[in-house]
Formats: C-alpha cells, sequence, structure tokens
C-alpha cells in the first residue's frame, strides 16, 4: 500500500498588534491613512470610502508594506449596522475569518472615525 502524505499545515493569519489613524485633511472620497502593526512587516493603506453604496464599502489602497507583495489594496465592504463583513485579502478568502482589514475597519467605524 502507498505512502500518503500528510496535508501540510498553514499558520492562520495573526491578529491586528496595533492600529494607527490618520485622519485625511482633504475633501472628497479619500478618509485618511491607517497603519496595521504586525510584527515586522507594518502596512501602511489610504483609506477611501466608495459613497453612495450599501452597505458602506471601503478601498485600502496599499502605501507600503504589508504581506502580500502582489496585492495593491483590498475592498471592505460592512453591513448596514456597520460591522464589516467581507474583505478580498488572501487572508480572507482563504481562511474566512476576521482579517486584520475587516478589524481594523471594524475598529474605526466603532469609533466614529469612518
Amino acid at each position: 500500500m502507498p505512502a500518503v502524505a500528510k496535508p501540510k499545515k498553514v499558520a492562520k493569519p495573526k491578529p491586528v498588534e496595533a492600529v494607527e489613524w490618520c485622519e485625511a485633511d482633504v475633501g472628497g472620497a479619500l478618509r485618511g491613512m491607517l497603519g496595521l502593526g504586525e510584527g515586522k512587516r507594518r502596512a501602511v493603506y489610504a483609506v477611501s470610502e466608495l459613497r453612495g453604496y450599501a452597505p458602506r464599502t471601503f478601498i485600502l489602497s496599499k502605501y507600503s508594506g504589508g504581506t502580500d507583495d502582489e496585492a495593491t489594496g483590498y475592498v471592505v465592504a460592512c453591513t448596514h449596522g456597520g460591522q464589516p463583513v467581507d474583505c478580498e485579502c488572501r487572508g480572507f478568502l482563504r481562511w474566512g475569518t476576521p482579517c486584520r482589514h475587516l478589524l481594523a475597519v471594524g475598529e474605526m467605524v466603532f469609533k466614529g472615525q469612518l
């Protein structure tokens, strides 16, 4: 009987260690800059809101860092109550659990900063 290879274990994404927010001083869709601390790799995103969409939808455009070198940004959608429920990042698509983008946007909405 041939040996069966064991599936490779893959680590789940770690929760956000730090969230920093700098509100934009300009008008328009740009709301501010979001810094996500994640150990040695830090990601900074420009956050804008797609107005006129229900539920609220935010675009996180990568400014620097991050764990996915190919991604240029993500779209995060919220429920009508403001709870983030969907993200386009590979971690959320693979695991289906809240990623650092969902957690950060959720925190900003909860604090009234978005």
